[in-house]
């Protein structure tokens, strides 16, 4: 959905989720469902909808990072106890997993200087 660390989660299916009815809205999302949000970030918000994932379950590996590189889904999941960081510069996303690090660059397409 676009969602960055700093994102501030403002409101639930267009209820604020500062209050009751925005609370019961967010406790109420099942896995599955399909649910939109505004966030603010900076100064600026913008509406998202995405569909919600299940709840990690305690010491299972978590969903660490989700996004593409040109048309290919890269997700990157990590165990509780894991040191698992992700960036992103340009064309380039690298993955750090303790002293392991992968590098996935786009490359030009064939025939393409």
């Amino acid at each position: 959905a676009g969602l960055r660390p700093g994102d501030v989660l403002t409101h639930v299916e267009g209820h604020p989720v500062a209050t009751p009815t925005g609370g019961r809205a967010l406790g109420a999302v099942r896995p599955g469902q399909r649910v939109r949000l505004r966030v603010r970030r900076g100064p600026a918000s913008r509406e998202v909808a995405l569909v919600a994932g299940r709840r990690p379950v305690p010491g299972e590996a978590r969903l660490r990072y989700v996004g593409r590189m040109g048309d290919v889904g890269v997700e990157v999941y990590g165990g509780r106890e894991a040191d698992v960081e992700v960036s992103r510069q340009g064309s380039e996303i690298t993955i750090t997993v303790g002293e392991t690090r992968v590098r996935l660059r786009q490359e030009p397409a064939s025939g393409t200087p």
